[in-house]
């Protein structure tokens, strides 16, 4: 499966500060150090050629935190400077999160990574609103739990986004556009089906599942897919290209694909969990490692 990288590109995605006791570097990618001096510097002046008004990093070096610190503002109108307990919108981080929930159902037999996801479900998914459109292309039948962690199902990223462009419905409607399973196509789509699936068979909404599996054993107590009131003190806001402040989005229902909120520090303790080989025992812990052979590895491109 891809989690892997996810969470290894996680690290340098996201800026008071750790310290680390008789610790001034840390080892880069290609086997060198730099110190926190000169790292500190560099992404100081990458944020200003890229006019980014805070961020936050976090690094592992040998599955441990070496280095976890925060730079810039949470919010420009405010000029409140970020820390590392400040909570930021995670995105797509937020998937990675899901999948090590889903890979702790497996391994409690609850889910099988490869039992086709409808005969979980109460009735034939086209008969659920959202999945109506599907009614004419029983491929449906075929979409697994593995082919949605590794972006295999056959659906776009999201529906909404293909709706103006030529060769797709004008309304945006939910369509297989090649054999689930046969080739890669990164999708939030399909995470939001497997979390239809998960929360029918667990009686749970994922909010509770994942506090359950992974933000309680992981120490991560600023984090959440939906928003909660202790955040209130201290979160940042986004910003546009031309530093105008997008607001918090406070989500009131979770979304597997992206509705989750964190910070750097706690992010860094999921990550360095997960690196630690905690949560899971081996064998399902290396079926999540492992990669996902496709047919077609090019990845999925529209119709023209």
């Amino acid at each position: 499966m891809k989690i892997k990288a996810i969470l290894l590109s996680a690290l340098f995605l996201f800026g008071t500060n750790f310290l680390f006791a008789q610790q001034n570097s840390f080892k880069k990618l290609d086997g060198s150090s730099i110190s926190f001096t000169d790292a500190d510097s560099v992404i100081s002046q990458l944020m200003r050629d890229g006019k980014v008004m805070g961020m936050g990093i976090a690094v592992l070096n040998d599955n441990k935190p070496v280095y976890i610190k925060v730079f810039g503002l949470k919010n420009s109108r405010s000029k409140e400077l970020l820390d590392t307990a400040t909570v930021m919108y995670a995105a797509s981080l937020a998937k990675a999160v899901f999948a090590f929930t889903v890979m702790n159902l497996v391994q409690d037999s609850i889910l099988n990574l490869d039992k086709p996801l409808y005969q979980y479900l109460d009735k034939p998914l086209p008969e659920y609103d959202k999945y109506k459109d599907l009614a004419t292309d029983d491929r449906w039948k075929l979409i697994t739990a593995r082919m949605c962690l590794s972006h295999t199902t056959g659906f776009p990223n999201w529906r909404f986004l293909n709706a103006h462009t030529a060769n797709y419905e004008k309304n945006g409607k939910l369509a297989i556009y090649f054999t689930p399973g046969s080739r890669y196509a990164y999708s939030g789509e399909g995470m939001e089906l497997l979390q239809l699936v998960v929360e029918k068979v667990t009686g749970k909404g994922l909010q509770q599942l994942a506090a359950e599996k992974v933000f309680g054993p992981a120490g991560m107590t600023r984090t959440a897919f939906v928003w909660q009131s202790q955040f209130e003190n201290d979160y940042a806001d986004g910003h546009n290209e031309n530093g105008k402040v997008l607001v918090m989005n406070k989500r009131t229902h979770a979304d597997a694909a992206g509705s989750m909120v964190t910070t750097v520090a706690d992010y860094a303790r999921f990550v360095t969990y997960v690196m630690q080989g905690k949560g899971l025992n081996k064998t399902t812990r290396e079926t999540m490692l492992s990669p996902r052979q496709v047919s077609d590895l090019e990845k999925f491109e529209r119709h023209k």
